[in-house]
């Protein structure tokens, strides 16, 4: 019995230790395959991850040809200075934050974006009596037009666009408020009432009720600081610019205000439209020559301005050429060095556009020019426009 019993313990043991053997050998396969599984699946994972690595790489190397060759055509800031010293340049070269290269779509114009005449009256006729309208009737594509004088002063046109006005606003026009040449003079001062990015909000959501998009836009501002409208307003009135009858009786702080101006932008590209065309005195790039213009004071606003020469537009697959800018600069360098006088001439600013025109058979055409602004012997000024495609000068009357 003893002896069964032992032979059957050690039975029951080896079959016991065998069972645990083949588990352990069951447990290394499946740890085997886990591993090789692991290792293939780590490999790959590893291969994509090079892949993407390889990649991105990649994209940063065209990234940085992209912005090598951008600056090449187009550098940050141009100085030189030709041969006989006349003509200098010394300007920031105002390309888009996207960085254009050698290349840019070609786009058309598909329309005029159209004020919302209803919201216009809306807004702005709001409380007040009429005194006088006066009507004009559609023309060749153009909305009828009205505009509205007011028994308090002011005045409201509508149209294609819309032009608003309080009775205060010629007072602000007297003293130069958006005369180019004084801005640099308002700049230095200050107004406390609001920022001026909060007055540009009030803009925007103006334009955004009217029909506008405002992403569509490059927005700029200046302070109007009471004080110095009445010292320009005094120098308008000795000067003979202004007459007496027609100054302000008082400027107080409560004629603070800031100059809100917009110029339409396409991919980036700010818009030389159409009117800019018509004239230099009315091609400068400054606050009286934007389609979107405002005056806002401590009282609210005093002129409201979007014109009709507000775009839709239609970038098209076609790739447009361009010079590179040192050739475009001597262009404008050989213009003036053939000016037969002592005058020495500076280039100060040097912007990239989109101009907008109508052509002989009044259609729109959209075309990259360069716009150039040149300073005679420190004092007058001109500009010059380069066709950015073929480097041909484009002549305004």
């Amino acid at each position: 019995m003893v002896g069964r019993t032992d032979t059957a313990t050690v039975s029951v043991g080896w079959l016991k230790e065998k069972k645990m053997k083949k588990k352990i050998r069951l447990a290394g396969l499946l740890l085997c395959i886990f591993v090789f599984a692991s290792g293939c699946l780590g490999n790959k994972e590893m291969e994509m991850t090079e892949k993407e690595e390889d990649l991105k790489e990649e994209e940063r190397k065209e990234e940085t040809e992209m912005k090598a060759d951008s600056f090449a055509m187009f550098p940050e800031q141009y100085d030189a200075v030709s041969e006989s010293g006349k003509v200098r340049f010394h300007c920031f070269v105002e390309v888009p934050e996207n960085e254009i290269g050698k290349t840019v779509y070609e786009t058309s114009v598909t329309g005029k974006r159209r004020c919302d005449r209803k919201t216009a009256w809306n807004l702005y006729s709001e409380g007040k009596e009429v005194a006088r309208k006066h009507e004009t009737p559609a023309d060749a594509g153009r909305e009828e037009e009205d505009f509205y004088i007011f028994t308090d002063g002011s005045f409201l046109g509508t149209g294609n666009g819309m032009n608003y006005g309080t009775d205060q606003l010629k007072y602000y026009t007297n003293a130069g408020a958006l005369n180019a040449d004084y801005q640099e003079r308002f700049e230095q001062d200050e107004v406390t009432f609001k920022s001026s990015q909060e007055c540009i909000e009030v803009i925007k959501d103006a334009l955004e009720e009217l029909g506008y998009q405002t992403q569509n836009f490059i927005f700029r501002s200046y302070p109007l600081a009471f004080d110095t409208l009445k010292e320009l307003e005094e120098e308008c009135v000795i000067g003979g610019y202004i007459a007496e009858k027609d100054r302000k009786d008082s400027w107080t702080q409560e004629d603070d205000a800031y100059v809100i101006y917009a110029y339409q932008i396409n991919d980036g590209i700010p818009v030389f439209h159409e009117l800019m065309s018509l004239s230099r005195h009315m091609a400068y790039d400054n606050a009286g020559n934007a389609p979107v213009r405002a005056i806002y004071s401590t009282r609210g606003l005093e002129e409201f301005i979007a014109y009709d020469q507000i775009y839709d537009f239609q970038t098209n697959d076609t790739m447009v050429s361009l010079k590179p800018f040192d050739e475009v600069a001597s262009v404008v360098q050989d213009k003036f060095e053939s000016i037969l006088n002592d005058a020495v001439y500076e280039v100060t600013r040097a912007k990239f556009y989109t101009r907008v025109y109508l052509n002989e058979a009044q259609q729109y055409v959209a075309e990259p020019v360069w716009y150039f602004e040149v300073i005679e012997n420190n004092s007058s000024k001109s500009l010059t426009l380069i066709h950015a495609e073929t480097g041909k000068e484009i002549f305004l009357n």
